[in-house]
């Protein structure tokens, strides 16, 4: 038995004596690789726990040169995150049960699990229409670079980078993943959007690309310009479904074969002018 899965097993031994902790989950990428030959170097552990003073308690811990993420939370705690919808604890569904008195882990792993296929809680047509705007306007700022440190001119475009992919879940209202994942996440959904973002060798060129969706009663184009690390974002929408129909359909089946002057000319300008 390695030292790794030794002090692995001893800790949740520890933790299986304390009367007060209820259920121990297992969770993050070190759940699936724990073994007799195991080579990690941080654990994550949720530990529910009957009571305590706060509804979550985080503590970490070095110990035999491996760090321990315990996070402690109270019952209470648990069904309030459930009830909020609260998105770092209802991803405990995908974790392992470790230990567990009275199937009480396993109940609000099943609640967690329920919760998430709900979705996050909506926001309005009119939340999102006013959360793009204050994006584009902020992108737009970037469009003059000689007024920026390259420093700070760095900082604020990948900033606004990673705004634009949290953009993307809030309107298509699913789950925005933990900062870490959202690249990884996007990859998965969207690989024409991921390809655009991280395309180092493509930034020398303009890039465009597009999404159409339906929001409740309103149909929207999102257009994405980019070129030399400067990024336009641009969200547009229209009642009048058969236009955007029209100028979608005929827009994505000529759209890489356009240079940017010929798409400013053609589409953009007319889009614009819709909306």
């Amino acid at each position: 038995m390695n030292n790794i899965y030794n002090t692995f097993i001893d800790e949740i031994e520890k933790l299986k004596k304390d009367k007060n902790v209820k259920s121990i989950i297992h969770v993050g990428s070190s759940k699936d690789k724990i073994d007799n030959n195991c080579k990690i170097n941080d654990i994550d552990l949720f530990i529910i726990v009957e009571k305590q003073e706060e509804n979550q308690i985080r503590k970490i811990e070095k110990i035999n040169e491996i760090e321990f993420d315990f996070n402690y939370i109270s019952l209470d705690g648990c069904y309030e995150f459930i009830n909020n919808k609260t998105y770092f604890f209802l991803k405990i569904k995908d974790g392992k049960l470790l230990y567990d008195e009275n199937n009480i882990g396993r109940k609000i792993m099943l609640l967690c699990e329920e919760k998430y296929k709900e979705g996050p809680n909506k926001i309005s047509i009119e939340d999102k229409r006013f959360q793009a705007i204050q994006l584009l306007d902020d992108i737009s700022r970037l469009k003059n670079k000689e007024e920026y440190d390259k420093f700070e001119y760095d900082f604020l475009f990948y900033m606004y980078i990673t705004k634009l992919i949290r953009m993307y879940y809030v309107i298509s209202d699913t789950w925005t993943p933990k900062d870490k994942k959202l690249l990884k996440s996007l990859k998965k959904q969207d690989f024409t959007l991921y390809k655009l973002i991280c395309d180092d060798e493509e930034f020398d060129k303009y890039e465009i690309d597009l999404a159409y969706n339906k929001l409740n009663d309103e149909y929207y184009i999102f257009i994405i310009i980019e070129k030399s690390n400067k990024l336009i974002f641009k969200g547009l929408y229209k009642h009048d479904l058969k236009v955007l129909d029209n100028t979608y359909n005929e827009l994505k089946e000529n759209l890489y074969s356009l240079n940017f002057e010929d798409f400013i000319k053609k589409y953009y300008l007319e889009l614009k002018n819709h909306f």
